[in-house]
C-alpha cells in the first residue's frame, strides 16, 4: 500500500483560495441575478396577456406570481 500527499505548498497560498472565491461568488450572484430576471421578464409577459388568454392557461391574475414561482414554493 502507498501513501500519498495531496497537500503541495502553492507559489500563491491563499491568494489563491481568495481569488477564487471572489470569482466563485460573482458567478454564483450572476446566475441568481439572470434567474431574477427570467422571472421578472414572466410575470411581466403573463401580466400583458389578457383575462381570456390567462384562462384559456387556467391561470387567473391574482395567480401569476405563484404561477412563476411554483418550483419554489414548499407548501
Amino acid at each position: 500500500m502507498s501513501v500519498s500527499t495531496t497537500n503541495i505548498p502553492s507559489f500563491f497560498g491563499g491568494f489563491g483560495a481568495a481569488i477564487s472565491a471572489v470569482f466563485t461568488y460573482l458567478i454564483e450572484n450572476g446566475s441568481m441575478a439572470q434567474a431574477a430576471e427570467a422571472r421578472s421578464r414572466q410575470i411581466s409577459e403573463l401580466e400583458a396577456k389578457t383575462d381570456e388568454e390567462l384562462a384559456e392557461m387556467n391561470l387567473r391574475r391574482d395567480q401569476i406570481v405563484h404561477y412563476v414561482f411554483r418550483d419554489m414554493m414548499h407548501i
